[in-house]
């Protein structure tokens, strides 16, 4: 698992990273009052298959909230 955070139009997004560059992408989106770390157990049966990204949506996890 890579923890990466990233500089989108001035504000800090992090994401999660499994599996290897060249399989199929796979992006999860957590819902309402979650993060990304919601889906470690379920990147345990997807990491072999898939490059598979998990976001933390704004405000969540390690993810600022965006300003307008």
């Amino acid at each position: 698992m890579k923890s990466t955070t990233i500089d989108l139009a001035g504000q800090n997004v992090h994401y999660y990273e499994w599996g290897k560059s060249g399989k199929p992408v796979l992006v999860l989106l957590h819902g309402l009052a979650n993060s990304a770390d919601c889906f470690r157990e379920l990147v345990s049966y997807l990491k072999e298959e898939y490059h598979v990204f998990a976001f933390d949506n704004s405000g969540h996890g390690r993810t600022g909230a965006f300003r307008i």
